[in-house]
């Protein structure tokens, strides 16, 4: 049977303010997933090779889902200005045939096969589904749609076939999004698990994620794709911990959600919480609460315009800095052949800023003690755009061991500034963190016109370890 797979995941989500204000409810993360994947993962185990996305802002998506690949589905985009209706979306579709309705922007078990089955036994023009009497946001259709007007209400329509207590959060409010993420910790939602190894200790770390000693206190946690988590922190009850997070050492947590690329500051205690950028939503007692200082609660994950990636004058400033630098690379090149004549050239894999499937670049360094002329290699891949000039240390490619790139990767930074030579690699991270969470194009500047003024320095000609 030619079944058409329609997943409207085009829910504007006015609801979930403030969490909206960067994402939509499909791409909204719940427990290292975003909203979306939980049904096209349904999809895939289902047998589907194909579905249509209707969304509204189609270039997220597809930055976020790409084609489907991972899922083994072929994915295309469908533009919608929000909330299209099911009728439309199958006009829009050119399909005359089957077609599967499902709603990608609510949290739902494991159900498509069970229902597809259920539904061909059903038979009739409209089947659609329900868990526990309410609305699974999935509809079978094999003749004129009768579902209603929408599903935007998600209220019960027809009862057709009800799929049982397999679990399903609508997220129409901040409190069932909340107890959406903390349903995922119970592993409660049907034939889901959570994306990671699980230790011992009762935490669940996913890809290139970093507990330096968090303790858990009669209760269990997820810590999401390069998230950190500090020496001492306190987890109570069911804790998520998202993609991009830094919770720093000391903090207590407990049935809490910490939104993508949130820092939660030293010693800072939070419950029965939401907590996106500086915005502490109590879902126990109804309340948002902006926090003023960064040192508490901040965003690290939307950089201002202009430092968010390797920009055109940068690399005219690196081809610049290329020429006058040029009396120094015979210099560079001399030293470092009378103290390594076997290697005077230093490589390694390190992760850039490129997202053009070029993510991955080798990086050069002169092999020398002295910082200037030991980096003078790294500005070719400024000049190539791997690099910013300024930003945050670039990652080892596949490597697990380190932190998270919490702000476009540079040449120069708060690592190779603010910090001496003995400074750890947990120091360097909150450092590197702070400044991610204050960044602007004036604090690029900033940094640039210390580094230039830092070539006359001492520090710039001092033999280093780093």
């Amino acid at each position: 049977m030619d079944i058409k797979v329609i997943v409207l995941a085009d829910r504007l989500g006015k609801e979930l303010e403030p969490l909206d204000q960067t994402s939509c409810p499909a791409l909204l993360e719940i427990a290292g997933r975003s909203v979306i994947e939980y049904t096209l993962e349904d999809l895939a185990e289902a047998g589907f090779k194909q579905a249509l996305v209707v969304s509204v802002h189609t270039e997220l998506f597809e930055k976020k889902i790409r084609k489907g690949g991972r899922w083994g589905l072929e994915l295309e985009h469908l533009l919608s200005r929000g909330e299209m209706r099911p009728e439309s979306a199958l006009r829009r579709a050119h399909h005359e045939g089957p077609a599967l309705i499902i709603r990608g922007d609510v949290v739902r078990g494991r159900c498509v096969s069970q229902f597809l089955k259920a539904a061909v036994e059903t038979g009739g023009e409209c089947v659609s589904g329900t868990i526990n009497g309410q609305d699974a946001g999935i509809c079978f259709v094999q003749g004129k749609w009768s579902h209603g007007a929408d599903w935007r209400a998600l209220e019960s329509g027809p009862n057709d076939v009800e799929l049982g207590d397999i679990g399903l959060f609508s997220l129409r409010s901040l409190k069932n999004f909340h107890a959406a993420n903390m349903a995922t910790m119970d592993e409660t939602l049907q034939g889901t698990k959570l994306p990671g190894r699980t230790g011992e200790t009762g935490i669940t770390a996913a890809r290139q994620s970093v507990d330096h000693g968090a303790r858990v206190n009669n209760g269990k946690a997820f810590i999401g794709l390069a998230a950190q988590v500090g020496k001492g922190v306190e987890i109570k009850g069911k804790v998520v911990i998202a993609e991009h997070s830094y919770v720093d050492e000391g903090a207590s947590l407990e049935n809490c959600v910490v939104m993508p690329g949130t820092y939660v500051g030293k010693d800072v205690e939070i419950r029965n919480a939401i907590v996106a950028g500086n915005r502490l939503i109590r879902v126990d007692i109804d309340t948002i609460t902006e926090i003023p200082d960064d040192f508490l609660l901040t965003s690290m994950q939307k950089p201002a315009d202009g430092a968010s990636a390797t920009s055109f004058w940068d690399r005219i400033l690196a081809v610049f800095l290329l020429m006058i630098s040029a009396p120094l690379w015979p210099i560079a090149a001399i030293l470092a052949f009378i103290n390594h004549p076997s290697q005077p050239l230093v490589s390694s894999r390190q992760v850039g800023n490129r997202d053009d499937g070029a993510g991955t670049f080798t990086r050069w360094v002169w092999n020398t003690n002295i910082p200037v002329l030991r980096n003078l290699p790294g500005l070719f891949p400024v000049i190539t755009g791997h690099l910013c000039l300024v930003g945050v240390r670039p990652p080892l490619a596949n490597s697990s061991a380190v932190g998270h790139k919490v702000a476009p990767a540079g040449l120069i930074g708060p690592a190779l500034l603010d910090m001496d030579s003995e400074a750890t690699e947990d120091e360097i991270a909150l450092g590197e963190t702070v400044y991610a969470s204050r960044l602007t194009l004036g604090t690029k500047l900033t940094y640039m016109l210390r580094g230039a003024s830092s070539l006359f320095g001492r520090r710039a000609w001092k033999p280093s370890l780093r």
